[in-house]
C-alpha cells in the first residue's frame, strides 16, 4: 500500500512505472504526449532538464534517460543488465545501441536505433525477451481512471482473480480472491486502510445477480455500506 500526503509523490511512482511499460512495449512518445509532453514533467528550470526512471526486477535492471526539450523530448541514455551478474546486455548513449549477443557475454554489436523517440528496449533481439518481459507487465501499478462512466463504479462479475484489471473493472473480484486466499494480507489491507480513514470498519462483497457482486465500504456511524460511486475518488483510488 502506497500511503502519504497530498504533493509527496504518489502518483510520480505510478507515472514511473508507466514510463518503463511504455519504454518496453514502443509506446514512450504516446505516453509522453498523454501526461501532457516530457518538459510538462521536468519541474527543474535551469540546467539540464533531464527526466531518469530505472527499475530492477528479478530478471534484469533497467534504466531510461530522457532530456526535455521545446516541443519534443531525446532519449540521453538507456541501458538493460542482468539482475544476477551484472552483465549489461543492452546499452546506448545516442543514435546506436550496443546489444550482446545471444549467448554472451562476448562478443556485442552495435545497431542503429529503430526510432529516435522510443528506447532500443522494445525492439531488442528475442533473446533478451526474458529480461524485458517483466518490464512490459505494469498493468496493476496503474492509477485506476475514476469519473462518471468509469468501470470500477459499476458491478462487476462475481469471481476469482489476482488482477483489479487496467481500468478497475475486476477491482472487487482482486479484492474478494485476496479475502478467500489469504486472509492474513487482506487484514493487513484492511488494517491499512483503518489507518488512512479512522472510520472505516470493513469491505464488503455481497452477491447482486446476475453472476454480479458488488463493492461496498462500511464506515462506523452510518446505517449501512457505501456504493464506491458514494466516496471521493481520492478514497476509491487509494
Amino acid at each position: 500500500v502506497l500511503a502519504g500526503p497530498n504533493g509527496s509523490g504518489k502518483s510520480s511512482v505510478f507515472m514511473a512505472f508507466d514510463l518503463i511499460r511504455a519504454a518496453a512495449t514502443g509506446k514512450l512518445q504516446d505516453t509522453f504526449l498523454s501526461l501532457g509532453g516530457a518538459h510538462s514533467l521536468v519541474t527543474r528550470k535551469y540546467g539540464v532538464r533531464e527526466l531518469e526512471v530505472s527499475v530492477r526486477s528479478a530478471t534484469s535492471n533497467y534504466s531510461l534517460s530522457v532530456a526535455a526539450l521545446i516541443g519534443g523530448y531525446e532519449i540521453v541514455r538507456e541501458s538493460l543488465a542482468d539482475a544476477t551478474t551484472g552483465l549489461k546486455l543492452l546499452e546506448s548513449d545516442g543514435a546506436l545501441c550496443r546489444v550482446v549477443e545471444n549467448g554472451g557475454p562476448m562478443p556485442s554489436k552495435m545497431l542503429p536505433r529503430s526510432s529516435a523517440l522510443e528506447p532500443a528496449l522494445a525492439a531488442a533481439p528475442p533473446w533478451l525477451e526474458q529480461a524485458r518481459d517483466p518490464l512490459r507487465r505494469g498493468d496493476r501499478y496503474q492509477p485506476i481512471p475514476v469519473h462518471d462512466e468509469s468501470e470500477v463504479l459499476k458491478h462487476q462479475k462475481f469471481g476469482l482473480t489476482s488482477s483489479p484489471g487496467k481500468r478497475g473493472e475486476s477491482l472487487g473480484a482482486a479484492l474478494y480472491s485476496l479475502q478467500q486466499r489469504n486472509r492474513e494480507r487482506f487484514a493487513l489491507l484492511e488494517d491499512s486502510l483503518r489507518a488512512v480513514f479512522p472510520e472505516f470498519r470493513e469491505l464488503k462483497f455481497p452477491y447482486v445477480g446476475s453472476n454480479s457482486m458488488a463493492l461496498q465500504w462500511s464506515e462506523s456511524g452510518l446505517s449501512s455500506p457505501l456504493e464506491l460511486n458514494q466516496l471521493s475518488s481520492g478514497s476509491i483510488r487509494f
